[in-house]
């Protein structure tokens, strides 16, 4: 009861948007979205600077990319990165 409460405190006050989709197999399992880890049996997106896919956000933001899901181009010099 008590992670339910944070997840809900988590999701609606700090707008943490959580994605998880059904697995293909009839076991009523599902995975995180692209873009998203698992924490503590909830999907969150990756932190700032990382990217991943199934549940992981192992893979850092392109060079020349920042924040989340590296949706963000640097305007700086290719000598500054």
């Amino acid at each position: 009861m008590y992670l339910l409460l944070i997840s809900l405190y988590l999701f609606v006050i700090c707008g943490i948007k959580t994605c998880r989709i059904p697995n293909q197999n009839n076991n009523d399992s599902s995975s995180c979205c692209g873009n998203h880890q698992e924490v503590n049996g909830i999907c969150i997106v990756c932190p700032p600077g990382y990217i991943g896919t199934k549940g992981k956000c192992e893979t850092p933001c392109p060079v020349g990319f920042y924040g989340i899901e590296c949706q963000y181009e640097c305007n700086c010099s290719h000598d500054k990165w």
